[in-house]
């Protein structure tokens, strides 16, 4: 059986609407969610942006440092049980699908790995992933209230 990820109305919009804003560029943003309660997904029930600091935007990302202390900062002071569950980053003009660079750069396989593609005007896509032994598994994405 495929994990979940639920995802709020509010947030998935907010999300396409910051990818859109930075196209061409990648965009970027952390996640903060909670596990489901069965453990077999996650709810994402806000975000925080992130610059995208990589010297190549055009092609890849990299979280500023900054923004992501900045939010393990906050998700500690909220006591909510809110954390910073992963990311998102855009796939400018290409698929939703993880890349090889995005493989390479996984340090934490409890991460979930959103990935928006997209063209100047609109979104074309919105998947999630998880690492697992070197490989992405999808995340079934679900629409959740809010």
């Amino acid at each position: 059986m495929t994990a979940s990820l639920l995802l709020s109305g509010s947030v998935r919009l907010a999300l396409e609407a910051a990818a859109l804003a930075a196209y061409p560029h990648e965009f970027c943003a952390l996640l903060l969610g909670r596990p489901l309660a069965d453990g077999d997904g996650f709810t994402v029930e806000d975000w925080r942006p992130a610059a995208n600091i990589h010297p190549e935007p055009l092609r890849h990302f990299e979280l500023d440092p900054a923004s992501h202390f900045a939010a393990i900062r906050e998700t500690r002071a909220r006591q909510d049980g809110l954390s910073i569950i992963g990311h998102a980053h855009s796939h400018p003009d290409a698929k939703a699908e993880p890349s090889a660079t995005d493989l390479a750069m996984v340090f934490d396989e409890e991460m979930v790995w959103l990935i928006l593609s997209l063209t100047a005007e609109v979104i074309t896509a919105l998947t999630a992933w998880q690492p697992k032994s070197g490989a992405f598994q999808p995340l079934t994405v679900k629409s959740a209230a809010g």
